[in-house]
């Protein structure tokens, strides 16, 4: 498992709102397919690998 830093912008009741979160995947695919599961409809605007210096 990977950790990524999501950068991404989503409606939340007709609100525009722009956040970023820490997802746990094995891929940066599989991140972006978790957001969408969870917001429906996202725009990323950056992903990157964090590194884990904790294993």
């Amino acid at each position: 498992m990977k950790t990524f830093a999501v950068d991404f912008a989503c409606y939340d009741f007709g609100d525009l709102v722009f956040t970023m979160k820490w997802i746990h995947a094995k891929t940066e695919g599989n991140a972006i397919d978790q957001l969408l599961k969870e917001h429906r409809n996202i725009h990323v605007q950056d992903i990157r690998e964090i590194r884990d210096y904790i294993k």
